[in-house]
């Protein structure tokens, strides 16, 4: 008698999952680790200011002392920057029956909530981009991570190209990191986060088995975790502080920088929105938007290792 296989079946439902995987990545480590202040305009400013050199100071009985010159604090400014991811579904598109997810709208608002987190952490620390103040026609650009570091606490990687003074990009090692803690700690700075794109991950792991100068120790420790393999360095410690290597694929590939997340300040003037926007059509439209600056309480607190291959 013939039977009825699941060839000959009509209307079968797809074996489809419920669990809509996004792999794409949205985490952001330099503004997840830093703070946030409040900021009442699209320009804000703020001060530092610098001790002066120690000097030997021996003064005679009875001396008329010297005053001693007063430098007065330094004024560093910012803009806010918008930020905006808009979106679009149809009223049939949101009245569907979707897995994965119960209205397209709200599917689709998150996808952006999380886009846009994205593009404030490339903003960050991904261009290098200097302050723009802006017009009817230009957008605001707040300065990022690179613009707030003073050019006193750059280190540059590789060697002068023959001919020339620029030079020639380098890979990172031990060495740039030790002049860049140097630097920082002769300035009175103290870094706890050294941040490094994913590549150089993996220089920094081979940090664990050799010294700058290439010989061979073998640094890392046995933790007696059993027979698991590791190849990781999540701290560095060296003779100017110990720092979280963190990794982070926003940031701007020739660069790595040391930093005290205590020392910036993500200045928010307006925070993430959802806004609905005007109906013009069989459609719902929405955005995501928010005004953010970023503020480097000294500009001397951090240091970039830049010109990385």
């Amino acid at each position: 008698m013939p039977q009825m296989d699941t060839y000959d079946q009509v209307g079968k439902r797809e074996d489809v999952s419920d669990v809509i995987s996004n792999i794409d990545p949205y985490n952001t480590p330099f503004q997840s680790s830093v703070g946030g202040k409040t900021v009442k305009n699209t320009l804000y400013q703020w001060q530092e200011d610098h001790l002066e050199p120690a000097g030997v100071n021996a003064q005679v009985e009875g001396a008329d002392p010297d005053d001693i010159t007063l430098t007065p604090t330094e004024m560093r400014s910012n803009t806010t920057q918008i930020l905006v991811k808009s979106f679009k579904v149809s009223r049939s598109a949101n009245k569907m029956s979707t897995y994965g997810r119960a209205k397209e709208l709200a599917y689709q608002a998150v996808r952006a909530m999380r886009a846009i987190k994205t593009d404030l952490e490339y903003s960050l620390v991904g261009t290098a981009q200097t302050m723009v103040a802006g017009s009817d026609t230009v957008a605001r650009q707040f300065a990022g991570v690179q613009a707030q570091i003073d050019p006193s606490m750059v280190v540059t990687a590789g060697t002068p190209a023959e001919g020339s003074t620029a030079a020639v990009a380098g890979p990172l090692n031990e060495d740039l990191i030790l002049s860049a803690n140097e630097l920082l700690y002769n300035s009175g700075g103290e870094a706890t986060v050294l941040s490094v794109k994913p590549s150089d991950a993996r220089k920094v792991a081979d940090m664990a088995y050799t010294t700058p100068s290439g010989i061979d120790t073998g640094r890392l420790r046995d933790t007696g975790q059993g027979t698991s393999l590791t190849n990781v360095v999540d701290v560095y410690r060296s003779p100017y502080g110990t720092q979280k290597v963190t990794l982070n694929r926003w940031q701007r590939a020739q660069d790595a920088f040391l930093f005290d997340p205590k020392m910036w300040k993500l200045a928010v003037y307006d925070n993430w929105q959802r806004v609905p926007l005007a109906k013009t059509g069989d459609s719902e439209r929405q955005m995501i938007v928010g005004e953010f600056g970023l503020q480097h309480a000294n500009y001397k607190a951090s240091a970039l290792i830049t010109n990385l291959a």
